[in-house]
């Protein structure tokens, strides 16, 4: 089926368009810089630590009598020795505030450990995790390692330095980041500064976006109206800037357009005039005509019948040139409806009447559908009358003997529809649209003024003509008319 185009699916305005444009990138710099300001904090953190406990790491290595530390055995924990290497340490890790440090041998076991966690002898289990940091400080520089989790649920790190001389022997420092608390405090400010930005960079891009959206919003309604044949009413943004400047100039086209169209119409007034005149008085002596051959004698009867008919054919004419140059101007005038209350069962009884004759002569079976009595339209009467005769017209012609073609008025969501349908032949886009283009017509006579006049009437009533049409499906025309309750809510009143 061929109908109307679908409307699109409606965007998000401009004014909420604008504000994301702006808050969305503003709000991932703000989140951007507060994870990189966050993550660049830690790592100097993590680094400034690992220095410190490599520095405790050195001074603690330099104080292990490697000789001494070497005779140490399981059974050595509370010996002089013991108590001589343990001093040594504790005084690294009292005066630093380490959480432990320890001295393994090349074996990686145990040889002492000032939290008393770890018995000589013992393998220190961490070590397995730290053997590439082993590695670098046997070749004789101090290593750290990465940050891991303590027994104590705090994060830690440790840093080992060798001792020197022949025995490969270390000495680990650790420690707890405890400044990682604060920086977790810290994470948790920049999450909610970001938050706070985002309110305000939200808020005042909206903000902006309306002041900007405002008065292109009010532009585009008052642009449309001049679209949809309003040259009356000026476009009213006077702002200084460019929107300002491209409503002035839009104006300015549209008084231009107006100017040129009440030219069009004065000519088209002055033609119709000029021509109506020689055609009242052609239509006058073809009237006199017929008369003084009726007059004629008797005796030659084929010759006054053959002028009778002709005079009667030039009238015919005559009178379809006086309406050619009526549509001619009801379609180039710009005239308001002249709104009244009328009830569309009557008005559809007018209509129906009017066309049974032609109908009847055609073999087509006319049905008129009874409208609510209680429907009444406020609409300018001759006009929404003349458009739906139209297309009944069109409707008749269109179907063959023995189709039919119904007529009928319905209310749907605040709408009025005055819809004519018929199973003639249909059409399909290319045609539907040519039919609606001005001065287009495939009869032998028509000005092609017909649907185009239909719609142009509907957009002055604020409505519009839907078509719905395919090839051998016949054609349904619906005149759309906004349609609003009466006070009461007895009756639809539309208009």
């Amino acid at each position: 089926m061929t109908s109307a185009p679908a409307r699109r699916p409606r965007r998000l305005s401009l004014g909420p368009r604008l504000a994301l444009a702006f808050a969305a990138p503003a709000t991932v710099a703000v989140i951007a810089c507060g994870a990189a300001a966050y993550l660049g904090t830690r790592a100097l953190l993590e680094e400034e630590l690992g220095r410190r406990l490599c520095s405790l790491a050195t001074v603690g290595a330099s104080l292990v009598d490697p000789e001494l530390a070497a005779t140490l055995g399981p059974s050595d924990e509370d010996t002089r020795t013991a108590q001589n290497v343990r001093r040594r340490l504790e005084s690294v890790r009292v005066g630093a505030s380490a959480s432990r440090v320890v001295l393994v041998d090349q074996q990686r076991k145990v040889l002492m450990d000032t939290s008393r966690d770890l018995p000589i002898g013992a393998e220190a289990p961490r070590l397995r995790l730290d053997q590439v940091e082993l590695e670098r400080a046997a070749g004789g520089a101090p290593t750290a390692s990465v940050l891991f989790d303590g027994p104590d649920g705090r994060l830690h790190k440790s840093c080992y330095a060798r001792v020197p001389g022949d025995m490969a022997m270390f000495v680990a420092v650790e420690g707890a980041a405890d400044l990682f608390s604060n920086l977790a405090t810290l994470a948790g400010l920049y999450a909610l500064l970001s938050l706070l930005a985002f309110a305000l960079l939200t808020a005042v891009a909206f903000a902006v976006g309306r002041q900007i959206a405002r008065p292109l919003f009010r532009l585009s309604q008052e642009v449309r109206a001049v679209g949809e044949g309003d040259l009356k009413s000026p476009i009213t943004v006077s702002d200084d800037d460019e929107v300002g400047q491209v409503a002035a100039a839009l104006d300015e086209m549209r008084q231009r357009i107006n100017a040129r169209d009440a030219e069009r119409q004065m000519m088209l007034a002055g033609i119709a005039h000029e021509v109506r005149n020689p055609l009242g008085g052609m239509e006058l002596y073809a009237g006199l005509l017929a008369e003084a051959a009726a007059e004629l004698p008797d005796d030659k009867p084929a010759l006054k019948e053959e002028i009778v008919n002709a005079a009667g054919r030039i009238r015919q004419e005559l009178r379809y040139l006086a309406g050619v140059v009526n549509d001619f101007l009801t379609f180039a005038r710009d005239t308001p409806p002249q709104r009244k209350e009328v009830h569309a069962a009557r008005l559809l009884g007018e209509v129906g009447s009017l066309c049974a004759g032609d109908a009847g002569n055609k073999g087509v079976n006319l049905v008129v559908h009874p409208a609510d009595p209680a429907l009444v339209i406020h609409v300018d009467e001759g006009l929404v009358k003349g458009a739906l005769l139209n297309l009944v017209q069109n409707a008749v012609q269109a179907t063959p003997a023995g189709g039919t073609v119904e007529v009928r008025a319905e209310v749907q969501t605040a709408l009025v529809h005055l819809s004519v349908k018929d199973n003639g032949p249909g059409m399909d886009e290319a045609a539907l649209e040519k039919a609606l283009t001005p001065f287009f017509t495939t009869k032998e006579k028509g000005t092609g003024l017909g649907l185009p006049l239909v719609v142009k009437i509907a957009r002055s009533h604020g409505g519009r003509l839907d078509m719905k049409t395919a090839p051998g499906q016949g054609c349904h025309a619906q005149l759309v008319i906004p349609a609003r309750l009466t006070a009461s809510g007895s009756h639809a009143v539309i208009g």
